[in-house]
């Protein structure tokens, strides 16, 4: 029973500040982005309309190889991978920031092994809580059976944490079939997008894998009104767990002398999301 209170009432505070950030979320939503990108009109216009967009195989067997030795060292922030994102800006960058705008920035990376998971947090029906975002799954290696579930064009709808959001906190099961669901599969290679507003789900059912590196991004603007550099609040309320904060994360540590300064070069990584701590330089999630 104390476990069950204790669980929902965490719920309920994690909803409480879903709905102070609402507020700064809907508020930065609403402004118009028009960006013209001739290089991915046609994507862009899926990502706008749809809230996904795919890339099927186009990632080249060489930063295959590239992110499969940084998931094998299970350290992301070391020099090798500074080759792919060199490859991620020239390519594909332009199409985030014609989404999001120029602010755009990365605010979250991971690279995960996912398998059948009856029970997994992601597998059931949610949004990711920042509004307007782009998630990009780079999949390293995968059948295609752990896809990502997503309700076509629920993207557009202003963000605001439901009932979905509580099932989910409480350890509820909720991945019933939902009407204009598509299948994004993570196929080897692919390079998908999707807008975390929208909602998804991960559809862990099916007995395979998933290798994947996974990188969210979300307007600078956004980010320092969710909690860089302003907490949300209203009236007497007060977010007491911003989206994002100063904290430090081992896996986020910078490895083998590469420097934040290498990371900046590319304008996605911004130099505020940066920690220092006894001569030591982690990127903050």
């Amino acid at each position: 029973m104390i476990n069950f209170l204790k669980k929902n009432y965490s719920a309920l505070m994690t909803l409480k500040n879903s709905y102070l950030n609402s507020y700064v979320i809907n508020k930065y939503d609403k402004k118009e982005i028009n960006v013209n990108n001739l290089l991915f009109e046609s994507e862009l216009s899926l990502l706008k309309d749809h809230g996904h967009v795919e890339f099927k195989n186009i990632l080249p067997e060489n930063f295959n190889k590239i992110l499969n030795q940084v998931f094998l060292k299970k350290k992301i922030f070391t020099p090798i991978i500074l080759e792919f994102f060199s490859f991620f800006y020239k390519e594909y960058f332009s199409l985030v920031k014609s989404y999001l705008g120029d602010d755009a920035c990365l605010i979250s990376i991971d690279l995960s092994q996912q398998k059948k998971d009856q029970k997994s947090f992601s597998g059931n029906w949610h949004t990711d809580n920042w509004g307007r975002s782009l998630n990009v799954f780079v999949s390293i290696n995968s059948d295609g059976l752990i896809p990502t579930v997503y309700v076509k064009g629920s993207q557009k709808k202003k963000y605001f944490a439901d009932y979905n959001e509580y099932l989910r906190l409480i350890g509820r099961n909720n991945n019933v079939e939902k009407k204009k669901s598509v299948l994004i599969k993570h196929n080897k290679n692919d390079i998908s997008f999707f807008d975390g507003n929208g909602l998804h789900r991960g559809m862990y059912e099916k007995d395979s894998f998933r290798i994947a590196l996974n990188m969210t991004f979300v307007s600078f603007e956004k980010i320092c009104a969710l909690g860089l550099k302003k907490v949300p609040s209203f009236f007497c309320f007060k977010n007491t767990k911003p989206k994002i904060r100063k904290q430090i994360d081992n896996r986020m540590l910078l490895f083998d002398g590469i420097k934040s300064s290498d990371l900046q070069k590319y304008s996605f990584f911004n130099k505020e999301l940066f920690i220092s701590n006894n001569n030591e330089e982690y990127f903050m999630v």
